[in-house]
């Protein structure tokens, strides 16, 4: 702010022609030069923290304010060396439009971790928009002026066109999709749309001729050097600007959303639009440029056209992805982490629906609840790690030894249990012997490679005979699982007619 208070002051106060040139041609060159040195004092001192993607970034920033600087120098060369002030078009212009593309070449590569639909689809809304602007500036006579080449007229299109290119691709890439911009990419879109304004205005004075260098314009573009130069001090302190490396994905890119936000969607109707505008203007008696604005206006239609299709693309790209995070949410939601099991919510949902079955059909369904013995042992033992090891082993040894129709969900701790639809008492046995020789039959083997033998105890309950509700069956199935840790563990326990639970077989 001093900087820019202190050159508007010297355009307000100095009025020696002297002195002027020496601003707008020397001072004027001050922060391109600062930002190309700065880029280079980040590159060298954070060699090492710098990404790939980041590091371009800056290579082709360093690469825009050094070109700038040097076309700065060029022009002032002219007066200086020629002793010409006027010089349009120069060997200069080329320079700076190159420096420009070296610019979006900077935040093409600041956003290389986009999907490149994405980028494509940044890079077609820049071309419409430059397609559209230059068409618009072509067939109202800006650029037109009396007495000059048609480089002149191109030149003096080209610098706004370019600006505009530049402001689209990173609002159209950066917000579309995004939560926020970090406030590098923040402070270098202010700059292109300072740039654009300028560009326009300064686009306009030339057409008329009333173009002076030295003027208040010069303001506007050191305002938007002085914030490329802001660009590399945020890099050089964070990102963020909070004191976070750049490195990070969620600082670099503000943190990519899944549902994508398409600033530019309209772009298909603006661009036709505009083309049917420039096909009416090219057509009147008095237009300007009739070929120009007629390629001009195909070209933004082929371009829209295919931006569509990429839109299009996209969107279906996203809509996979929120398919396939919402599967995800459904299944987190249902299923215990640690065992890859069903949890006690869904499992006990699964048993409620399941006897609401057997209830309207009369038909049978039992319930297995499993203890594991002796497990708070081996978390004191063998540490909470091991314990965990054990409880996944176990849920993976009862669901290979469950039939494929029994249901299994984790209970809590190191409870587990089996909903077994369309299963009498017989057959509810027999699954429970399975499990049990499945659980105790091999060792298991620990982080730490100690091996250690498992063993749990089972209850088995039936519905609707030991019990008219789920609740009651839980219950019932619990108390066969006490009685079964009472009397040994290791083992099943069922109840018989009578209402005792009564030891199985094995």
């Amino acid at each position: 702010m001093a900087w820019l208070v202190l050159y508007a002051l010297g355009i307000a106060l100095v009025h020696d022609p002297a002195v002027r040139l020496a601003q707008s041609d020397l001072v004027y060159a001050v922060p391109d030069f600062v930002g190309a040195m700065g880029c280079g004092w980040v590159l060298l001192r954070r060699r090492v923290g710098l990404t790939r993607r980041l590091g371009l970034a800056l290579r082709w920033l360093g690469a825009s304010c050094g070109l700038s600087f040097a076309a700065d120098m060029l022009y002032a060369g002219y007066y200086y060396v020629g002793g010409r002030s006027d010089v349009f078009p120069s060997w200069a212009d080329p320079i700076w439009l190159a420096s420009d593309a070296a610019l979006i070449m900077a935040i093409v590569c600041a956003f290389s971790g986009v999907s490149l639909v994405r980028r494509l689809r940044g890079a077609l809304d820049a071309l419409v928009a430059g397609f559209g602007l230059a068409a618009a500036l072509w067939v109202t006579g800006v650029g037109d002026t009396a007495g000059q080449s048609i480089v002149s007229s191109f030149v003096t299109i080209a610098y706004p066109v370019a600006d505009l290119v530049m402001l689209v691709l990173l609002i159209s890439v950066g917000v579309s999709g995004h939560r926020r911009l970090p406030l590098p990419l923040t402070l270098l879109g202010l700059g292109c749309g300072l740039l654009v304004a300028t560009d326009l205005v300064s686009a306009y004075t030339t057409t008329f001729q009333a173009y002076a260098a030295g003027s208040w314009l010069d303001l506007g573009w050191q305002a938007s050097a002085l914030l490329t130069v802001l660009v590399v001090v945020s890099i050089a302190v964070g990102a963020g600007g909070n004191g976070q490396p750049l490195d990070d994905p969620e600082q670099m890119y503000g943190g990519v959303l899944v549902l994508d936000r398409d600033v530019f969607g309209l772009t298909p109707l603006i661009a036709g639009v505009a083309g049917a505008f420039f096909v009416v203007v090219s057509r009147a008696p008095s237009g300007n440029g009739s070929q120009a604005a007629l390629f001009l206006a195909a070209a933004t239609v082929v371009v829209m056209f295919v931006r569509l299709l990429l839109s299009i693309v996209d969107q279906r790209a996203v809509s996979s992805r929120l398919d396939s995070s919402l599967r995800e949410q459904k299944q987190l939601a249902i299923t215990d982490v640690l065992t890859d099991l069903y949890n006690r919510r869904f499992i006990e949902e699964v048993l409620r629906l399941e006897a609401s079955r057997a209830a309207r059909d009369d038909s049978r369904l039992a319930a297995i609840l499993l203890d594991v013995d002796g497990f708070k042992k081996v978390n004191d033992t063998h540490g909470h790690q091991a314990g965990d090891v054990v409880l996944a082993e176990v849920a993976a040894r009862i669901r290979r030894a469950r039939r494929e129709a029994d249901v299994v969900g984790r209970w809590g701790g190191e409870e587990f249990l089996v909903v077994l639809p369309g299963t009498d008492l017989s057959a509810a046995i027999a699954v429970s012997d399975r499990i049990l020789r499945a659980l105790s039959g091999e060792t298991i083997r620990l982080v730490d490679g100690t091996r250690i033998t498992v063993t749990a105890s089972a209850g088995v309950a039936m519905f609707p005979r030991n019990g008219g509700d789920v609740d009651s069956l839980l219950w019932q199935a619990d108390q066969a699982l006490y009685a079964a840790k009472e009397n040994g563990r290791n083992r099943a326990y069922a109840w018989d007619s009578s209402g005792i639970p009564v030891d199985t077989a094995y």
